[in-house]
C-alpha cells in the first residue's frame, strides 16, 4: 500500500537488473511501473531517477530522440524539484546523448553546463566524470 516505497523499490531493481547486470529487457518493465507508482505518489525525486534510467534503456535500444526525451524530462524533473545535484548528472546524459547522435556542438555545450552546475553544487564526483569527457572532446 506504499505506492512511493514500491516505486523506489522497483527504482532499484531496475537499476541493478541495467546497470550490473546489463539486462535491459527485464529492466525496462521494473522501471516503467517505479515510473507510474512515483508519478501517483507525487514523488518527483523517484520519478526524475527513474525517467533517467528509461531514457538509458532507450539509449541502449539505439531510439536515441526517445531517450533524449527521457532524459531532458528527468532534468525538468530535477530542476523542478530544487535538487541542484541531479542537475548535472541528468546534464551529462544528455551531452552523452548528443554526442551518441552526432551533435558535438550541443554535447560540449552541455558538457559546460554540467560543469558549472556540478561545482556550484558541490557535486564533485560527477564534477570528474563531465570534465574527463571534455578532456576526451566530447
Amino acid at each position: 500500500g506504499d505506492g512511493r516505497g514500491e516505486a523506489e523499490a522497483l527504482l532499484w531493481a531496475g537499476i541493478v537488473h541495467q546497470v550490473q547486470r546489463h539486462d535491459q529487457a527485464a529492466a525496462r518493465p521494473l522501471l516503467e511501473r517505479a515510473a507510474e507508482l512515483a508519478a501517483a505518489a507525487g514523488d518527483s525525486m523517484t520519478l526524475a531517477e527513474t525517467t533517467r534510467h528509461l531514457g538509458f534503456a532507450e539509449q541502449a535500444a539505439g531510439r536515441l530522440d526517445a531517450a533524449r526525451e527521457y532524459l531532458a524530462e528527468s532534468l525538468r524533473l530535477w530542476r523542478e524539484a530544487g535538487f541542484d545535484r541531479g542537475v548535472p548528472a541528468a546534464l551529462h546524459a544528455l551531452a552523452r546523448n548528443a554526442r551518441a547522435r552526432g551533435d558535438q556542438e550541443e554535447a560540449r555545450a552541455l558538457l559546460a553546463e554540467a560543469a558549472e552546475t556540478a561545482r556550484a553544487a558541490g557535486a564533485f564526483g560527477i564534477l570528474r566524470r563531465i570534465e574527463h569527457e571534455q578532456a576526451a572532446g566530447a
